[in-house]
C-alpha cells in the first residue's frame, strides 16, 4: 500500500495530535454580589439606634461571603475578585462602626446616688413591692423617740457616707383657719464623709393604703464633710395640704440623687 492511501485511509492517527478546542470559561460567583447587597443592607441599620445591633449580623454574613467569593473566583477576571474585596472590606468597616456605637451608647447613662452605687429609680414606684433597707435609713421607727421613720423605694440605695433621717411632721392652722402655718416634714441629711457632697431627693407620702397623697422634693442640698443638714420637705400653707400630712403613715424616699443633676430640678 503507498503512502497517499495510507495517509487517507479510515481510522488514521495522523490527526491525533491537532490542538483540542477550548473549554467554557466557570460560571462567576454570586457570593460577592450577595456580599454586597449585605453591606448595603447594614449601613443604615447601623446609624438607627434601635435597630444597630442588626446590622453587626448581615455585616459579618457579608465578610464571611466575600471571603468566599475571593476563593472561588481567584482564578476569575479581575472585576469579580475587586467587588469581593470591596464588599469584604465595606462590611468590616461596618462591623466597627456598629460595635462602636453599640458600646459608645451603653456607656452614656449617668450613674445616680453616688460614684460606685447601682442607679436609684425614681418616682412612684409599685407599692406591691417590699421597701429595701440600706445604710442611713432604718428599716422600723424608732421606738420611744418621736422621730418618723424613712423607707426607701425599689431600687434607691443610699451611700455608706450619708445618713438621712426625719422627724415628726409639724404644722398647724392659722387663728383664722385658712392656711397651714409651719408644716411639713423636718429631712436632716448627715454628710460622714470627707468630701462636700450635693444631693436632690423625693419623699412621697403614703397613707395606709399605701396611696400618694404628697408628693414633695428637695434640690441642690449642699452639705458640708461631716456636717449635717436641715431643711423642710412639703412646705405648704394649704389647709387641705395639712390635713393630708396628718393622715399619712409611711414616708418613702423614692429617689435620690447625688453630685448629679436631678431630672425634677431642671
Amino acid at each position: 500500500m503507498s503512502d497517499q492511501s495510507r495517509s487517507a485511509s479510515p481510522g488514521s492517527t495522523l490527526d491525533r495530535g491537532a490542538p483540542a478546542a477550548p473549554s467554557a470559561p466557570a460560571a462567576p460567583s454570586l457570593a460577592p454580589l450577595a456580599a454586597v447587597l449585605l453591606v448595603v443592607l447594614a449601613i443604615p441599620l447601623c446609624f438607627l439606634p434601635a435597630l444597630r445591633v442588626l446590622a453587626v449580623v448581615p455585616a459579618t454574613v457579608a465578610v464571611a461571603l466575600a471571603v468566599v467569593g475571593m476563593v472561588q473566583d481567584r482564578r476569575s477576571a479581575g472585576g469579580r475578585q475587586v467587588l469581593a474585596v470591596a464588599a469584604a472590606v465595606g462590611g468590616l468597616v461596618v462591623l466597627v462602626v456598629a460595635v462602636t456605637l453599640l458600646v459608645a451608647g451603653n456607656g452614656t447613662t449617668p450613674a445616680r446616688a453616688g460614684a460606685g452605687d447601682e442607679p436609684s429609680a425614681g418616682g412612684v414606684l409599685d407599692e406591691q413591692e417590699p421597701a429595701p433597707t440600706s445604710t442611713g435609713l432604718p428599716a422600723e421607727p424608732p421606738a420611744a423617740t418621736g422621730d418618723t421613720a424613712l423607707v426607701l423605694g425599689t431600687g434607691v440605695v443610699v451611700p455608706e457616707y450619708l445618713a438621712l433621717s426625719a422627724a415628726d411632721p409639724t404644722g398647724h392652722l392659722s387663728d383664722d383657719g385658712t392656711r397651714a402655718e409651719d408644716a411639713g416634714l423636718p429631712v436632716t441629711i448627715t454628710n460622714l464623709d470627707e468630701e462636700e457632697h450635693v444631693l436632690a431627693f423625693e419623699i412621697h407620702a403614703l397613707d395606709a393604703a399605701g396611696d400618694v397623697l404628697l408628693w414633695g422634693a428637695a434640690t441642690e442640698v449642699v452639705v458640708p464633710p461631716g456636717e449635717s443638714a436641715q431643711l423642710q420637705v412639703f412646705d405648704f400653707d394649704k389647709p387641705s395640704a395639712l390635713a393630708a400630712l396628718e393622715r399619712a403613715v409611711t414616708f418613702r424616699v423614692s429617689s435620690l440623687y447625688v453630685d448629679v443633676e436631678a431630672p425634677f430640678a431642671s
